[in-house]
């Protein structure tokens, strides 16, 4: 079971200019999470720019007017590593306009050395893993390599009801980045080390498991680590879970997985064995909303695995 906590914010900064590529003081710039909470508001200065901190994590609306030109409405996915260098042009004109701009991520990034990779809510939810754990997740990332969940300890990588494994409880993998030795990762939830350093066959292994249902995000850098996560020398990875909103919203769910659902080994098969018994069931159950409107929310999650 495990209980999931606010997010961290962002920054949002950029220009804003007219057609002629001239800078606009003096605009009145604002973002506001589409989702609820607090919006942000702030005007640019002399160059035409504008800058934003502790923007929650997620989609938000940046909405840039000023007189005597078309207002500007701008998407935009506010991640874990900001986004920077926004610009955004105002049309002249007597009528009203809005101008809807998605703002995607950048292919070549250009202002930070740091080779990292974002997850985020949209991609968990969809990704296909073998146990609804997030190991499963980053394991696809360049320079990750993980080995199969062990179920029987004999390394066979086959599903049969837990053993003695020290990861049988969560399945978690506990990969290899870069060569680095799977002890040699870090795990941090909203901005809190929750490293385990316990565990000598990994420190994702046995750890908190949070449901992948609660997570906003799963960032995870390589190399050329940042200075407010580089530490170990693997793979440092950032969970951020996701928050409440204005409305009252709530979602319930159950998984399961049955050797019936199952092919059967080759040599199981050869052997004339049946195929080994695997019955998992895991429960979901999370709610979220507000505490006081547009100021303060909840969000709280709970999971339980059994296997039968």
């Amino acid at each position: 079971m495990s209980a999931c906590l606010g997010q961290t914010a962002g920054v949002v900064s950029g220009i804003v200019e007219d057609q002629t590529k001239a800078a606009i003081p003096g605009a009145i710039v604002s973002v506001k999470p589409l989702v609820g909470g607090a919006a942000h508001s702030t005007t640019t200065d002399n160059t035409g720019a504008f800058r934003f901190t502790g923007i929650a994590l997620g989609r938000s609306e940046l909405q840039v007017q000023m007189r005597g030109f078309s207002i500007s409405s701008t998407a935009i996915d506010v991640t874990a590593q900001g986004l920077t260098n926004l610009v955004v042009t105002l049309k002249t004109g007597a009528m009203i306009q809005e101008v809807n701009v998605n703002a995607a991520t950048e292919f070549l990034q250009t202002e930070r050395a740091s080779q990292s990779t974002v997850i985020t809510a949209q991609q968990i939810q969809n990704l296909p893993t073998a146990s609804r754990n997030y190991t499963h997740l980053i394991v696809g990332e360049a320079g990750v390599a993980a080995p199969l969940p062990d179920r029987t300890g004999r390394g066979l990588n086959i599903t049969t009801t837990p053993g003695a494994q020290a990861d049988d409880a969560t399945q978690s993998l506990n990969p290899s980045v870069n060569g680095a030795r799977p002890t040699n990762n870090s795990l941090m939830i909203n901005g809190v080390d929750a490293t385990n350093m316990m565990n000598g066959n990994g420190s994702l292994g046995n750890n908190i498991n949070v449901p992948l249902d609660a997570l906003e995000a799963v960032e995870m850098q390589t190399a050329l680590y940042s200075a407010t996560t580089g530490r170990n020398g693997g793979g440092n990875i950032q969970m951020v879970t996701r928050s409440g909103n204005n409305q009252l919203h709530g979602s319930v769910a159950h998984f399961f997985q049955n050797e019936k659902f199952n092919a059967n080994d080759f040599f199981l098969n050869r052997g004339g064995r049946d195929r080994p018994k695997f019955r998992r069931n895991e429960s979901y159950a999370g709610v979220g909303g507000p505490i006081v409107k547009n100021k303060t929310f909840f969000f709280a999650a709970v999971q339980r695995t059994d296997f039968l």
